[in-house]
C-alpha cells in the first residue's frame, strides 16, 4: 500500500522552520490514517474479561 499526502503550508508563518512544517504535516497525516483505520477496524467487547478486541484486515 502506498499512502501519499499533501499538506498546504501557505497559511503558516513565513518564518516557521522547515522542520516544524514537516512535523505538523506528519502529525496531520497520522491523524488521517488513524481516522481511516478507525472506520475499518472491527471491535468486539468481551464481558468475561471486560476487554475490547479490535481486528483490522489489511
Amino acid at each position: 500500500m502506498i499512502y501519499r499526502t499533501f499538506f498546504d503550508c501557505r497559511f503558516m508563518p513565513v518564518d516557521m522552520p522547515e522542520e516544524r512544517r514537516i512535523q505538523i504535516a506528519k502529525d496531520e497525516a497520522a491523524r488521517s490514517i488513524a481516522e481511516y483505520i478507525r472506520d475499518k477496524i472491527t471491535m468486539e467487547y468481551d464481558p468475561r474479561t471486560n476487554t475490547v478486541r479490535g481486528t483490522l484486515e489489511i
